[in-house]
C-alpha cells in the first residue's frame, strides 16, 4: 500500500511538472510569466501588466504548495516543525534549478528526499538528515555562480523611512508611550504581567540583533533562532554539567554566541543578502535539528539564580539587559563605527574605495548580533525553565524577523513595537475568553500584510517627528574634523561624517559622505 501512494505521489508530481512546463511555453500569460523573470522592467515596457502576471503566478504557487500537502499527509505525521522541514527541502531543491528551472527543481527535490532518507538509515544521530540538507545548499550557493539578478542583488533594507505627516506624530508617541507605560505598571504589581513583559523584552533583544546585522549592513538573516539557542543550551551545559556560577557561565556564553555571529558574519562576505537569509535559514534547521539535540535530557531545567528566581525579579533583569544594549547600541550608532556600517549598507563599493573595512564592519555586526541573541537566549532559557530545541529554530527566526520589519528595520525604536503588539496585545485579549481562540492570530497576520503593503519601512516611521524649515537649510558652517577610521586595525586616509539633510524640492535626503584625504 505503501509502494503504491509513494508511486502516485511520484506520478502526481510528474504530471503537476508537465502541466506547469506547457503553461509556460505554450499559452500567453506563461510566456509573459517568462518575459517578467528574465527582465520585469522591459517586460512592463512592451504593455505586459507585470503586477497581474506576479499576482497569477503567486495563486499558481500557493495552489502547487496546497497539492503538495495533500500528497504527504498520508506519508508523513506531521508536528510543530514539520513546517520548516517541508521550507528549507523546498528551498533547497528549487536550487537545483536556480530558481527558474523546472527540471533542475524536480531532480533536486528527488535528490534531497534520498539523501534525507540514506541519512537517516544509515546514521543513529538525530536530525543528521538537517545537516546533509543544509550541506547541500551551502555548496550550491557557495559553488554556483549563474543565479537570477534578484538573488544576487544588494539588499534594499531602508533607514527609518518617511516621517509622519502633520501631528499623527504626536498621537503615535502618546499610543506607543500608553502601551509601554500599562505594561510596565502592571508588571510591578502582577506576575502575570511579568511574566509577559519578560517574554516582550526577549523579543525585543532578538529583534535588536537582527536590526544590527540587518538594519545597519544590509545583510538580512533568518538565522537568528539559532543564536538564541546557542545562548540557551550554552547556558544550559555550563551549568548543568560543568557546575559553573551564573555569571561566568554567562560571560562565556555571550563569548560563544559572539563567536556563532561570526560563523554567520563569514556567510556574508561570499554571499549576496539573500543568499545569507537562505543559508542562515538552514543553519536555523540545523541547529534545531542535530545540533541542540546531541547531548541534551528532554527533561534539563535551565538553573535560576536568586536574584532571578520569580517573575517579577526575571522581569528587572531582562529590563536591565534591554536598557544596557540599547546604550551600547545607541553610543555605537554616534560612533565612526555605527557611519561605516551605514556605509557599508547604503553603498559598500564606494565605502570600500574610500578605504572602509566592508568586510570587517559586516563580521564585526554579525558578531555584536550574536551576542545580544546569545544574551536573550540565556534571558529565554531561564524564563521558560525547559527550552526543547524545536522552539529556538525556524519558526522562532521568522517571527522575530516579522516583528522586526512590523516596527522597522532601520532605527532602534523599531524593535519595541512589534514584540508589544504580537506577545503582549494577544495577552490582553485572552484575558476576557475563558475559551481558546486563533482570533489574535489571525488579526496579527492580517495587520502584518497590512503593515507590508502601506507603511514598508515599519510603523516606527508614524514615531518620527516631521522636519521642520530650519532643519531643512544646509548648514554652511564648517564640520569639525573627523577622526581616521581605524577599521581592521590599519588607519584610512579618508573620514566618514553626516551630511547635513538636502531636500531637493521633495523630502530632506540625509546622507553619508566619505571625505578623501580630509578634503572637503
Amino acid at each position: 500500500m505503501a509502494a503504491t501512494q509513494q508511486l502516485a505521489i511520484l506520478g502526481a508530481g510528474l504530471a503537476l511538472m508537465a502541466g506547469l512546463a506547457l503553461f509556460l511555453r505554450g499559452t500567453r500569460l506563461g510566456l509573459a510569466t517568462r518575459s517578467c523573470a528574465q527582465d520585469r522592467a522591459t517586460a512592463g515596457l512592451i504593455g505586459i501588466p507585470t503586477r497581474a502576471v506576479s499576482s497569477v503566478n503567486w495563486t499558481i504557487g500557493a495552489f502547487m504548495a496546497a497539492v503538495a500537502g495533500v500528497l504527504i499527509a498520508p506519508l508523513a505525521v506531521f508536528t510543530v516543525d514539520s513546517f520548516s522541514i517541508y521550507l528549507v527541502t523546498g528551498i533547497g531543491a528549487a536550487l537545483f534549478g536556480g530558481l527558474t528551472g523546472l527540471t533542475g527543481a524536480f531532480l533536486g527535490g528527488l535528490v534531497l528526499g534520498v539523501a534525507q532518507n540514506w541519512a537517516i538509515a544509515e546514521s543513529s544521530q538525530p536530525g543528521i538528515w538537517a545537516l546533509a540538507i543544509f550541506v547541500a545548499i551551502a555548496s550550491l550557493l557557495l559553488l554556483r555562480r549563474r543565479w537570477p539578478k534578484e538573488l544576487l542583488a544588494t539588499a534594499t533594507i531602508g533607514g527609518a523611512g518617511r516621517r509622519a505627516a502633520g501631528q499623527s506624530w504626536v498621537v503615535a508617541r502618546v499610543a506607543f508611550a500608553l502601551g509601554w507605560g500599562l505594561l510596565l505598571f502592571n508588571a510591578v504589581r502582577v506576575n502575570f504581567w511579568a511574566y509577559t513583559a519578560s517574554l516582550v523584552l526577549f523579543y525585543v533583544l532578538v529583534a535588536l540583533s537582527i536590526v544590527v546585522a540587518g538594519g545597519w549592513t544590509g545583510q538580512l538573516s533568518l538565522g537568528q533562532g539559532a543564536l538564541v539557542g546557542t545562548g540557551v543550551f550554552t547556558m544550559l551545559s555550563l551549568r548543568n554539567d560543568h557546575g559553573w556560577s551564573f555569571f561566568p557561565a554567562l560571560a562565556l556564553t555571550l563569548l560563544v554566541g559572539v563567536a556563532a555571529g561570526l560563523l554567520f558574519g563569514a556567510l556574508s562576505l561570499r554571499l549576496a543578502s539573500t543568499q545569507v537569509a537562505i543559508a542562515t535559514l538552514a543553519l536555523s534547521l540545523v541547529a534545531s535539528e542535530w545540533l541542540f539535540t546531541k547531548g541534551l535530557k528532554a527533561s534539563e531545567f535551565m538553573p535560576v539564580p536568586s536574584f532571578l528566581a520569580s517573575d517579577r525579579k526575571l522581569f528587572a533583569g531582562m529590563a536591565l539587559a534591554v536598557a544596557a544594549c540599547v546604550g551600547l547600541l545607541l553610543r555605537l550608532q554616534r560612533s565612526q563605527w555605527g557611519l561605516a556600517f551605514l556605509a557599508t549598507r547604503d553603498a559598500p563599493d564606494m565605502a570600500a574605495h574610500f578605504g572602509v573595512a566592508v568586510r570587517a564592519a559586516r563580521l564585526w555586526a554579525f558578531a555584536l548580533s550574536g551576542g545580544i541573541a546569545a544574551l536573550a537566549g540565556v534571558g529565554y532559557g531561564t524564563l521558560i525553565s525547559v527550552v526543547p530545541p524545536y522552539a529556538v529554530g525556524v519558526p522562532m527566526s521568522i517571527n522575530v524577523l516579522v516583528f522586526t520589519v512590523v516596527g522597522g528595520m532601520g532605527s532602534l525604536i523599531g524593535p519595541f513595537i512589534g514584540p508589544l503588539l504580537f506577545i503582549a496585545g494577544p495577552q490582553v485579549f485572552k484575558s476576557s475568553q475563558t475559551s481558546a481562540s486563533a482570533l489574535p492570530q489571525l488579526l496579527g497576520g492580517a495587520m502584518v500584510v497590512l503593515v507590508l503593503l502601506a507603511r514598508p519601512e515599519g510603523l516606527g516611521s508614524f514615531l518620527r517627528r516631521p522636519a521642520r524649515a530650519a532643519d531643512l537649510a544646509p548648514d554652511l558652517r564648517e564640520h569639525a574634523p573627523a577622526s581616521s577610521l581605524r577599521l581592521s586595525g590599519r588607519p584610512a586616509n579618508s573620514r566618514l561624517r553626516r551630511a547635513p539633510a538636502a531636500t531637493n524640492g521633495h523630502r530632506p535626503v540625509p546622507a553619508l559622505v566619505l571625505e578623501e584625504g580630509g578634503s572637503r
